[in-house]
């Protein structure tokens, strides 16, 4: 692969985390929230994925997942996801922490 051709394949750098998207929503699902509190889009292309670091996030978020959907803890506002890690010790990204406190809770619909 040629420099130029380097240059047109995407990285994980190109997929930055949408956080004032994602803290827009009513509630996020496990997976949703999992990745986030590890910093990942959920909806970052599986294609990159497979990069060291983000495969390691993914991973934990992967635990994480898991470990809700064990409780029973499938669905919630951001703000409940960032109260459910804390009671179980997982670090939350600063950036979801940050944002779930400057975010309004979201309004019936």
């Amino acid at each position: 692969m040629d420099s130029q051709e380097k240059n047109n394949v995407p990285s994980w750098d190109d997929y930055p985390v949408r956080w004032d998207y994602w803290m827009k929503m009513k509630t996020l699902t496990a997976g949703q929230a999992a990745h986030l509190m590890v910093g990942v889009d959920p909806e970052l292309p599986m294609a990159l994925r497979g990069e060291d670091y983000v495969s390691m996030l993914v991973r934990l978020g992967g635990h994480i997942k898991q470990t809700a959907m064990d409780q029973g803890f499938v669905k919630a506002s951001p703000a409940a996801w960032v109260e459910w890690a804390n009671s179980f010790g997982f670090i939350v990204h600063p950036i979801f922490m940050i944002k779930t406190l400057e975010s309004p809770a979201p309004s019936e619909g």
